[in-house]
């Protein structure tokens, strides 16, 4: 009898683990279709063939791989303060791809410690992709000024200087 129990404990929680497993792949492609800045189909290259990379912003990058015809929108998690500065890159995974599978990472190029940060997803992309993707990046980072009359000079750095 303790043993029947047992077993059906562990079906249930089995069950339950398949389901929730069903539900969160499929909510990570709902999920990726909605983003802002999502392109493509999702894809993997081969960490060798990488021939160059342009960044996007912390979190953000385009891999070529082997050549500019074939590109990847590749997302990292957390951001790397260093990616904006890099010049290198490299990347580890126990098998032969860069998917964005669990345990996939990038190492950037700096003069401090290298720091691995995690590949979370990799979409191929077409020539057209890549530009619209640019351009939506260059977009967040304008900054526009805003023209605000509350700001009142305390003091004159000239009169201090006298």
């Amino acid at each position: 009898m303790r043993y029947t129990t047992l077993f059906r404990y562990w079906v249930c929680i089995g069950a339950i683990g398949a389901s929730l497993g069903g539900c969160a792949g499929e909510q990570t492609v709902a999920d990726a279709e909605e983003a802002p800045g999502v392109f493509g189909r999702e894809g993997c290259f081969r960490p060798g063939q990488v021939s160059g990379f342009q960044t996007l912003d912390r979190r953000n990058l385009i891999v070529y791989a082997p050549t500019r015809s074939s590109a990847y929108h590749v997302r990292i998690n957390p951001a790397a303060r260093e990616l904006t500065f890099a010049d290198k890159i490299a990347f580890d995974t126990s098998t032969t791809r860069i998917c964005g599978h669990a345990g996939e990472a990038v190492f950037f190029d700096s003069d401090s410690m290298a720091r691995r940060y995690f590949v979370t997803d990799v979409y191929e992309l077409d020539a057209e992709e890549v530009q619209i993707l640019i351009d939506q990046f260059r977009q967040e980072e304008t900054i526009e000024p805003q023209n605000n009359t509350d700001a009142e000079i305390e003091r004159d750095i000239e009169d201090d200087n006298k």
